[in-house]
């Protein structure tokens, strides 16, 4: 009986730290703190946010890598980690905007995407930006959608 406590022991105590670096691990993404978030080692993050001139009510699709990672309304930001190599974004619906890169482990890249009323359609236009400036537009009251 002794043996098997000690067993339920080990095992909660082998959990419990296996919870404990799971949490730790967790996306930059997750933190709350944007403008200190740093991607996983060996990962990049990239930061998607919108800031449209004239608002509108639309929101656009955002996908990383095949991977959709949010819809993205006036304001809003969304986050992505990704393995270093070929990056791609896909922006919009039917309207798509794309932007390519390489990431390279252990950076941070940030996309302005602005979404501008077409006729019948909404399309998006999506801008590299510095990591500074990413990070200091972010900290002016971007929220997650």
């Amino acid at each position: 009986m002794n043996q098997l406590r000690a067993c339920c022991s080990v095992c909660g105590a082998l959990l419990l730290t296996a919870l404990c670096g799971l949490f730790s691990a967790l996306p930059a993404h997750a933190q709350d703190d944007i403008r200190r978030a740093v991607p996983p080692p060996g990962k990049a993050l990239v930061f998607i946010f919108r800031v449209d001139r004239e608002p509108l009510a639309a929101q656009v699709p955002v996908v990383v890598n095949k991977e959709l990672v949010g819809q993205l309304a006036n304001g809003t930001f969304v986050a992505a980690t990704v393995s270093p190599g070929p990056t791609q974004l896909r922006i919009g619906q039917r309207m798509v905007s794309t932007l390519s890169f390489v990431a390279t482990a252990n950076e941070s890249y940030f996309v302005r995407v602005e979404a501008i009323a077409g006729q019948t359609l909404v399309r998006t236009v999506a801008s590299p930006m510095s990591e500074p400036d990413g990070r200091r537009a972010l900290a002016q009251g971007f929220q997650r959608p």
